[in-house]
């Protein structure tokens, strides 16, 4: 038994139990999320139509994995640098779980995959960039490098992993969406460009590229979800981008020029289609989306539904939407009750209004 010797409605006495309720629910919540990571791979499914999960690419193509060439020195004097070794496609299930590596260490807790994860593909960690979030500069994004078959310093394969959204903070900054410039392009989304921009402007930026070079790597992957996967796709076409002269580029020119990219979830990212070094080609590797729209997903749970409207009334009232947060709100509590009562019926009809009512807001703010 634990004994409180403060009165039971006082002020400390109050506050020690919401420090220690919001302890708990913390704890719970990591637990929780680890386990998460194990479980995932069943709700993954391509985001190309009719493409194999594993085996699909940004368009709907054959696999564009393009194999590494041999290397050759011009003077037999010379050491010979290392012909590459495996560099057949990876499984999905890697990459994913570099990305929940990534995006489970940036919130600087010292939170990772077990090792055994990583071991368990071949993987082991590089350096990594920590940088302050674009516009609040009150929390850190991440980007990570990782190898897998090295010897005599040159790898089969290298990662970098970017992280996805850690907390308020860094939703507060990919909610500036006004299309920027970047790397040629005119109209990127805003906030994903001042994320870049944030990572390459950190000192750490230049020992990552050159841990991506073609010295170091024989293939080079980026990855990530969510945020991550928005921030490896514009990695991805920067340092593929067959073209000069804008100043994003010189920060992606070390990096190797045929990045494979394997995005998990990724958002809208540019009103202009991204390319793999010249417009109309499609990058290597693949982009996956948890989706209700191909036949072999699982639909949306009612659950799952509700927190979507409960979220999107949160982003409406971050964007100063307060009546129409209020009335989504209101909605959500609603659908609680029709869910909580089983009213099945009562529960879809209002679930088709307030999807029907957010459909604006969506298309305004895309």
């Amino acid at each position: 038994k634990i004994r409180f010797d403060s009165a039971p409605c006082s002020p400390s006495a109050i506050m020690f139990r919401i420090m220690f309720a919001c302890f708990i629910t913390s704890f719970v919540a990591q637990l929780a999320f680890a386990a998460k990571v194990e479980t995932w791979s069943s709700d993954v499914h391509s985001f190309s139509s009719g493409v194999d999960a594993d085996n699909a690419t940004s368009c709907d193509a054959p696999s564009l994995v393009q194999r590494m060439p041999l290397f050759a020195t011009d003077s037999v004097q010379a050491v010979q640098p290392r012909v590459c070794g495996d560099t057949t496609e990876l499984e999905t299930w890697e990459f994913m779980t570099l990305a929940g590596d990534t995006y489970l260490d940036s919130n600087g807790m010292g939170d990772r995959v077990p090792e055994e994860m990583l071991a368990k593909y071949g993987w082991s960690r590089g350096p990594q960039v920590r940088a302050l979030c674009a516009t609040t500069r009150l929390d850190y994004d991440m980007a990570r490098v990782y190898f897998k078959g090295c010897k005599d310093g040159r790898c089969d394969h290298c990662a970098v992993s970017f992280s996805g959204v850690n907390s308020l903070f860094d939703s507060m900054d990919i909610l500036i969406s006004s299309p920027m410039a970047f790397c040629g392009m005119t109209k990127v989304h805003g906030g994903y460009v001042r994320e870049m921009r944030a990572l390459y402007s950190d000192p750490e930026w230049a020992t990552v590229m050159a841990e991506l070079s073609s010295e170091h790597c024989c293939q080079v992957h980026s990855t990530g979800w969510a945020l991550g996967g928005v921030l490896a796709s514009l990695f991805a076409f920067c340092a593929n981008l067959d073209a000069e002269g804008n100043e994003d580029k010189p920060y992606f020119d070390i990096a190797s020029s045929n990045v494979i990219l394997e995005a998990f979830g990724s958002a809208r990212m540019s009103e202009e289609p991204l390319y793999n070094g010249v417009p109309g080609t499609c990058f290597a590797g693949a982009r996956f989306e948890i989706t209700d729209a191909d036949a072999s997903a699982r639909p949306l749970s009612p659950q799952a539904q509700m927190s979507a409207i409960q979220l999107l009334s949160q982003t409406m009232e971050l964007m100063g939407r307060e009546n129409q947060a209020r009335r989504t709100y209101q909605t959500f509590q609603r659908l609680r009750m029709f869910w909580l009562f089983r009213m099945v019926s009562a529960w879809e009809a209002l679930m088709k209004d307030a999807l029907e009512d957010v459909e604006p807001f969506l298309s305004q703010s895309s």
